[in-house]
């Protein structure tokens, strides 16, 4: 079930139609978690994509929100949905502004599990008893006999016939009592359109769902990260005070101490004046902070030169020790560089602190500008693995390349301005065959050139389409390929001028070492023809592998039957190619598969 966020008349964005931003591929747990970047130049409108975001989370919108750019009436009512859909599911949440909120509920599922007999009975007998004075025909008991006679749980249809009846028997009733539904409640007061009307509370149904199907909120929660620096005095204070210490409390609570024990401890020593008190219990949370000392180390890409961090309960103070490298020389946070303290200030105020649930989104902007390349390549692989672990979304707006990873260009969002006007583009949902390069609006974003993705000798292998990159990056982590990039290039045309334009395209396109991957249909022979002469003469075709007689048209035939079914890969959607590539391992596939793109990975390596 995909999940995504539509900003229409919200600022600059969405004036001409709705803007889409993908935010998640599945809402399963377990594959719910994942890491986006938002890149744009500065103006480009990244913030508003952000604050529509916490907007909908907050279930509010401002008067700030009303474009600007028109004064046309109908362009100066801001919305903004959050949509969850599937083959079997749709919601859509909308928040209007001025408060307005509207639930769009509608599943397949003929029998469902959250509409029991006994919540349509209630919502029934409440309306009933309101509706006893005008209603002397007794239609609504009618219905609530008909009720106890049909077989539960009820299908939707049945309920909504029985919704349909209740609305008409009110309809043109001049002052009536009507149900409010955000407050589980009936008042009494003449409705604007002059009649009474019944509904079901489609947003409390639709949270019900989503808790129950998906274990995930239907409205997630949004977190913005803001530094909080840390400074020495932080990590330093006194038995009286540790329960007013926020570092203390966070660190205490990730490694499962009481904060209690503390003081008891200390009141016991201050009775008895036995160090020995202070020693055990001192010996015991150090023995717990082994586990933050090797994750801080592994996030912070400390391997050689590892950081310890220790306990000190003294006679009247508690402090917080840290030192480096095999000497375990000690350093102080204050003077230490702008990078650690950052990194310091993340991993002790946010991962230990923040209490995160399933479907939460975090938001961070420009994080990690003050660590090295090397230092921001890998917080952004623990970002990916933190979220993925925890089925929470990170969001990341940035302009630092050294937090793109070439590998999962899916989790790049392009905004970019046209006529004053943001635009969203999810990439690789982007066919373009005039340009051909999808890296250009990377580029543009970051203001950078291509070698600062790419190493000289890393070898480009131009691909036809989303999927092919998808399921060539996903077996290039399994076997641990190296020196080799594949980069989609949005078809490779349909006639022969269009194809014409890609080839030049691709050839202008300076990278030392680069070739292409067709598929074996008519297209792929086309290009093929297209490319004798040039650079590209010895591109390569999936029709060239030849495995035990057994041949090839495309990519998705090197997937082996059983393969095929269980990840429905003859789909070709970017969604199922994009969770299959961030859930998969070696163990995923059968023999067949692996040996098949063993194969293709070895005919492109010669």
């Amino acid at each position: 079930m995909e999940r995504i966020l539509k900003i229409s008349k919200f600022r600059n964005i969405g004036l001409d139609k709705p803007e889409k931003l993908i935010l998640n591929y599945s809402m399963k747990k377990g594959e719910i978690g994942d890491l986006l970047i938002l890149i744009g130049p500065n103006n480009s409108g990244k913030s508003n994509v952000l604050e529509a975001l916490q907007s909908i989370a907050k279930k509010e919108l401002s008067e700030r929100d009303i474009t600007t750019l028109s004064y046309d009436s109908k362009d100066r009512v801001p919305h903004i949905e959050l949509e969850l859909k599937n083959k079997q599911d749709y919601i859509n949440y909308t928040l209007t502004y001025k408060g307005k909120i509207d639930c769009e509920f509608n599943v397949k599922d003929k029998i469902n599990s959250y509409l029991t007999k006994e919540k349509l009975q209630k919502d029934l007998t409440v309306a009933a008893d309101y509706l006893s004075s005008i209603d002397k025909g007794g239609v609504l008991n009618n219905i609530l006999d008909q009720l106890n006679k049909n077989e539960f749980p009820i299908t939707r249809e049945y309920a909504d016939k029985i919704i349909g009846k209740i609305n008409k028997i009110a309809e043109g009733l001049s002052k009536v009592s009507y149900y409010h539904p955000n407050e589980h409640q009936f008042n009494t007061a003449m409705p604007s359109d002059g009649y009474w009307k019944f509904s079901r509370n489609l947003l409390k149904n639709a949270e019900e769902y989503c808790k129950e199907k998906y274990e995930i909120p239907l409205i997630p929660n949004v977190i913005t990260y803001k530094e909080n620096p840390l400074v020495c005095s932080n990590l330093q204070t006194s038995f009286t005070a540790v329960k007013n210490s926020n570092f203390y409390q966070s660190l205490f609570k990730a490694i499962d101490i009481d904060i209690d024990i503390i003081q008891k401890t200390y009141e016991q020593y201050k009775e008895f004046h036995n160090s020995a008190t202070l020693t055990k219990t001192e010996k015991e949370i150090n023995g717990k902070i082994v586990v933050i000392n090797e994750q801080f180390n592994k996030l912070y890409f400390a391997e050689s030169d590892e950081y310890k961090f220790s306990i000190k309960l003294g006679e009247n103070e508690i402090t917080f020790g840290m030192s480096r490298g095999k000497d375990e020389d000690p350093i102080m946070l204050d003077y230490q560089s702008t990078g650690f303290r950052w990194f310091f200030n993340f991993f002790f105020n946010f991962i230990l602190s923040t209490k995160l649930m399933p479907g939460d989104i975090i938001i961070m902007d420009e994080p990690a500008t003050n660590l090295h390349p090397k230092g921001q390549n890998e917080l952004r692989r623990f970002i990916k693995s933190f979220a993925k672990k925890n089925d929470l979304t990170f969001i990341i707006a940035t302009h630092s390349p050294f937090l793109i990873d070439i590998d999962n260009y899916d989790e790049l969002r392009v905004v970019s301005m046209v006529n004053n006007r943001s635009k969203i583009d999810n990439i690789f949902s982007a066919v373009n065959y005039e340009d051909p390069d999808c890296l250009l609006p990377i580029k543009e974003a970051l203001t950078i050139e291509q070698n600062v993705l790419y190493s000289p000798k890393t070898e480009i292998i131009f691909v036809e389409g989303i999927t092919d990159y998808n399921y060539l990056t996903m077996f290039k982590r399994i076997f641990s390929v190296k020196d080799i990039a594949f980069i989609p290039c949005n078809g490779i045309g349909n006639t022969d001028e269009s194809r014409s334009k890609i080839l030049k395209k691709l050839l202008s396109l300076e990278y030392p070492k680069k070739n292409i991957l067709v598929d074996g249909d008519i297209a792929g022979k086309k290009m093929i023809e297209a490319c004798k002469n040039t650079a590209f003469e010895n591109i390569i075709c999936i029709s060239d592998l030849e495995i035990e007689k057994k041949k090839f048209k495309e990519i998705e035939d090197l997937f082996s039957k059983e393969d095929k079914e269980k990840y429905e890969i003859m789909n070709k959607t970017v969604r199922s190619s994009s969770i299959l590539k961030s859930n998969s391992s070696i163990g995923s596939f059968t023999e067949e598969t692996i040996n098949n793109f063993k194969a293709l990975f070895d005919r492109l390596k010669d």
